[in-house]
């Protein structure tokens, strides 16, 4: 299944904030990719990323039948063109653990969800731009709270 939802709105700190979400679910898990455009005045995702959490829970998954299941969420940043792999700790929404992932192991990713030319496809629309940072692209266990 594959939910796309075009400025997708979510309170900011002054205004109104929206981005683009992209759902992509397989039998056993959830992805959610969050992409961040700069055609609007308010907050970035990255600034209110648990607010649009909740948002996306309530709106997307929780209609979907997709709560409950495994969610990988990606994150992109429309002021310095990088993805982010964001970890949630649970029960709640709150304290988000932030990794760097690479454009190969975001591809990787979305191959796995059956998208391989997604990625491409944003690139050629304009709705995102990379800039390559090395490092892992697995986040680490979660720490004790």
């Amino acid at each position: 299944m594959q939910v796309s939802i075009k400025q997708f709105t979510y309170p900011g700190l002054v205004s109104e904030g929206w981005c683009d979400v992209d759902v992509l679910s397989r039998p056993e898990e959830v992805l959610v990719v969050l992409r961040d455009q700069g055609d609007h005045p308010s907050t970035s995702v990255t600034n209110v990323i648990e607010e649009v959490k909740v948002q996306v829970a309530q709106r997307i998954l929780a209609p979907s039948g997709l709560v409950g299941l495994p969610t990988t969420w990606v994150a992109w940043s429309r002021v310095d063109g990088i993805l982010s792999l964001v970890r949630f700790r649970e029960p709640g929404y709150w304290s988000p653990e932030w990794r760097f992932m690479s454009p190969q192991g975001f591809r990787a990713l979305l191959r796995q969800f059956g998208q391989a030319g997604l990625l491409e496809e944003w690139l050629r629309e304009g709705s995102i731009w990379l800039k390559e940072i090395g490092g892992a692209d697995e986040l680490p266990p979660p720490r004790p709270a």
